[in-house]
């Protein structure tokens, strides 16, 4: 994963959110949030595929590799979480 992917996808989930945040309409809003958090879902399992593909590539998967892989999913967990709750407040 290049880090400019990383900053799309970053920022293109965290305006999604905000606009979520924004909206004035209850109902929009539950769609907006459902959304924000399908989308969020699908980045986090490409980034994880992505990661998991550059760690087959020699034919095995280091110990490193595997925290690699580990770290992106929690991070991803937790920016789903995180945007979750911003939304409920």
């Amino acid at each position: 994963m290049n880090k400019l992917t990383k900053l799309i996808d970053v920022g293109g989930i965290a305006f999604s959110g905000t606009l979520t945040a924004l909206q004035t309409n209850e109902v929009l809003q539950m769609i907006s949030l459902g959304l924000t958090i399908l989308t969020s879902i699908i980045v986090l399992v490409f980034n994880v595929l992505g990661h998991i593909r550059q760690a087959k590539a020699d034919g095995k998967i280091t110990i490193d590799e595997m925290q690699d892989i580990a770290k992106t999913t929690i991070d991803g967990i937790a920016d789903v979480k995180d945007k979750i709750d911003n939304t409920k407040k």
